[in-house]
């Protein structure tokens, strides 16, 4: 499940901003954490937030409920751009990302530790 985080307007962010991104799976996944931080675009950093989240499915896809393109092939007696049609609507319905502007009174990841920064 993806939530869309309200904010005061950062669209006067420059490109060097920090923003901490949170990626993960909704349900019984725990929901998005904090993965790190991207210098850049909060653009940028929205994209890494869904790739992230991607990875987090893909590490569990096949699993725990979660299927594959074969499986919903199989399942649901469909050709191959119907399941993937289905595929991409259930991965989508797992999701869940947003990205913060860094604040070092309220996160916790230090954007002086290099292994914190994820570009």
């Amino acid at each position: 499940m993806k939530y869309i985080m309200l904010f005061e307007d950062h669209s006067n962010t420059d490109t060097n901003d920090l923003w901490v991104v949170f990626a993960g799976l909704g349900g019984g996944f725990g929901g998005a954490t904090e993965m790190g931080i991207w210098k850049g675009s909060k653009e940028d950093a929205e994209r890494e937030a869904y790739q992230k989240s991607i990875e987090e499915y893909d590490s569990y896809e096949g699993s725990n409920g979660l299927r594959t393109m074969e499986e919903i092939m199989e399942e649901d007696d469909l050709d191959e751009d119907d399941a993937q049609m289905t595929y991409n609507d259930e991965r989508e319905s797992w999701l869940d990302y947003y990205v913060e502007l860094y604040d070092p009174e309220k996160h916790e990841t230090d954007p002086s530790d290099q292994r914190n920064i994820l570009n």
